[in-house]
């Protein structure tokens, strides 16, 4: 059973040298507005961080910087060029209150806005949330956690967290047993155990005890609608199937003698791995309300792709996945134009993507580099958050939201 396991998550690289698979000719990107084809030049603004103490000053500037690298749409330098923006930080009872005043022009008003809390980075994120916002007119997601799978020296594969900017990385899984293929169910992280003679699923809150198990092979966890997918070997072959949040109330989504795996679920839609061609490519289908799927369409060429994943948001629905044949890479795909891109540098062995919960950036693993996060309207903007060895990469929400009180005033004075 543990070979089938690794046979399993092995097939679609070693799909990738059988002969016959072809390169896909690469598709014009320019009229995709989901890639940001159609953004307006970038807002020039100045940014001025003051306040106390001087190590708050510091690590909020240090947040706002690094968030504000993300976004094309802003060009940010220091005080005195274009709009301006003054954040003010200051301490208020067992935390900090975050003040943030942005000038108004000829189309736009003076934005003021005050946020209070205990934890200083998320009121940076805060902050830089409604700053990008009064900006552009659009609010991104700065908020997240990345869990990812990691083979440190003499140990066995474990499962890692960070925040989404590669804050506080820390190992959760236990150090008994081989754990790998982390993957979120809303905001709990589940991942898969190997055991000597058995496998099977656990998440964080069951400290490491049985959740799901089937005797087969259960793996490849990723949320779905109010509940979650996976495939197993439950029935025999490796299927892709739906769950409740908790396990339960299993039904079969797909039904093929070839092998599927790594589902991932966005907007109705779900992304998979199959051979049913013969080798190995992502597919996709629509989940229907009484169960099961519509017709299954290939995404990707045959023997070339793995590891998809899905997003929705108002620009549209995105698949990313990982190409093989030649330098293995991460492609974006605009499902409902057709539009692909290159988002990862030439030479880094990049794959497993994972989006954030806006689309607007993505997480992969560069082999030998380490976690990366990059930009999906500007693939250039991207930075090694995690350095070091790490599979798998998943993007989740926060394990609970951190409290951040917001309130928008006429206007707001500097702490004095």
């Amino acid at each position: 059973m543990i070979r089938a396991l690794r046979l399993a998550s092995l097939l679609c690289v070693l799909a990738a040298l059988a002969p016959g698979s072809h390169a896909q000719a690469p598709v014009p990107e320019a009229a995709s507005p989901t890639f940001g084809a159609t953004r307006r030049p970038a807002v020039r603004v100045g940014l001025h961080v003051a306040g106390e103490p001087s190590s708050a000053v510091r690590e909020l500037r240090s947040v706002l910087e690094n968030d504000l690298a993300w976004v094309p749409a802003l060009d940010v330098g220091r005080p005195g060029r274009g709009r301006e923006a003054r954040v003010y930080v200051r301490p208020q009872g067992p935390g900090f209150a975050v003040s943030l005043e942005v000038d108004g022009n000829d189309q736009t008003t003076p934005v003021f806005v005050s946020h209070r809390g205990q934890e200083l980075r998320a009121l940076g994120h805060a902050a830089a949330s409604d700053l990008v916002l009064s900006l552009t007119g659009e609010r991104p997601s700065f908020e997240g956690r990345l869990a990812f799978a990691r083979r440190e020296p003499g140990r066995r594969k474990q499962i890692w967290v960070a925040e989404w900017d590669g804050f506080a990385p820390r190992r959760v899984s236990s150090e008994r047993h081989t754990a790998l293929l982390p993957g979120f169910v809303g905001p709990v992280l589940w991942w898969s155990v190997l055991e000597p003679h058995r496998s099977f699923l656990t998440h964080e809150h069951a400290a490491g005890g049985v959740v799901m198990e089937s005797g087969g092979t259960d793996m490849g966890i990723a949320g779905c609608g109010d509940g979650l997918v996976l495939s197993s070997s439950r029935s025999g072959d490796s299927e892709v199937w739906w769950a409740r949040s908790d396990g339960s109330a299993l039904r079969r989504l797909t039904e093929h003698a070839g092998i599927d795996v790594s589902p991932s679920c966005a907007a109705g839609r779900l992304a998979f791995v199959s051979d049913r061609d013969g080798t190995p490519r992502v597919f996709l289908s629509r989940l229907r309300a009484e169960g099961g799927l519509d017709a299954v369409t290939p995404a990707t060429a045959p023997g070339e792709t793995q590891t998809p994943t899905l997003c929705a948001s108002a620009r549209g629905t995105l698949l990313a996945y990982t190409r093989l044949g030649g330098a293995m890479r991460v492609e974006l795909l605009d499902v409902d134009r057709g539009h692909r891109r290159v988002v990862s540098p030439p030479g880094w062995a990049a794959k497993d993507p994972s989006f954030s919960p806006d689309c607007r950036l993505l997480a992969y693993v560069a082999r030998g580099r380490g976690v990366v996060v990059a930009s999906v309207d500007d693939p250039a903007r991207h930075r090694i958050v995690v350095p070091g060895a790490a599979e798998t990469v998943r993007w989740g929400p926060p394990p609970a939201a951190v409290p951040v009180t917001a309130e928008r005033a006429d206007a707001l004075a500097a702490p004095r």
